[in-house]
């Protein structure tokens, strides 16, 4: 489930720091102790994350409320963590019967963790967005459940690399990937015209 639809770098190790700032003497420690909060904030927010077990848990539950037990049981699906999604909030690999949800989005958004296993729990039922997914959207909201179609946002802010000018209207395209050939067969979307390209700061 992505912020366009909702269908992954560990976290920095910042228990290290307080310990050396407190040795270089009384300003350090300052520093020390804003550290040691951000390590403390840092861990509250994994703390609202419900453990793997309460994960599937609450898949055996959903199962049963909202899909008259039609999906494997939850000993024949994996469900994992991963901070490696950095785009969708949640992904479902129908085949593999794999749903993995991202903690970099449900540490913003913790309260979400329910709707975002739904959606990905319809798809080991329908693979895409198409009408049967919707017909499951409605079928799971008039039980009571929540699920929504899309994500409020990207899990984490996307990091654009390239930029792409059009040569007559000047209208700009940045993009996180290089464009095929540098963006030499490239046409705006405008007036079909081609651009000039510029590598952003990294």
């Amino acid at each position: 489930m992505s912020s366009g639809g909702r269908g992954e770098g560990a976290a920095g190790n910042k228990q290290e720091q307080p310990e050396a700032a407190q040795r270089s003497g009384a300003t350090a420690g300052t520093a020390a102790g804003a550290a040691a909060e951000d390590v403390r904030a840092e861990a509250g927010q994994a703390a609202r994350l419900p453990s793997l077990d309460e994960l599937y848990q609450r898949y055996e539950r959903f199962n049963r409320l909202y899909f008259e037990n039609l999906l494997p049981r939850a000993d024949d699906v994996t469900i994992e963590w991963s901070r490696r999604m950095t785009s969708a909030a949640g992904r479902c690999y129908t085949k593999r019967r794999i749903i993995r949800l991202s903690t970099h989005y449900h540490e913003k958004f913790p309260e979400e963790v329910d709707q975002t296993l739904l959606h990905e729990m319809i798809h080991l039922l329908v693979p895409n967005h198409g009408p049967l997914f919707h017909l499951w959207l409605r079928r799971i909201r008039e039980r009571g459940g929540v699920v929504q179609r899309y994500s409020r946002e990207r899990a984490t802010p996307a990091k654009y690399r390239w930029e792409y000018t059009c040569r007559r209207c000047g209208a700009v395209r940045r993009t996180q990937r290089r464009l095929a050939h540098g963006g030499k067969y490239h046409r705006c979307r405008q007036c079909r015209v081609g651009v000039t390209e510029k590598r952003l700061e990294p």
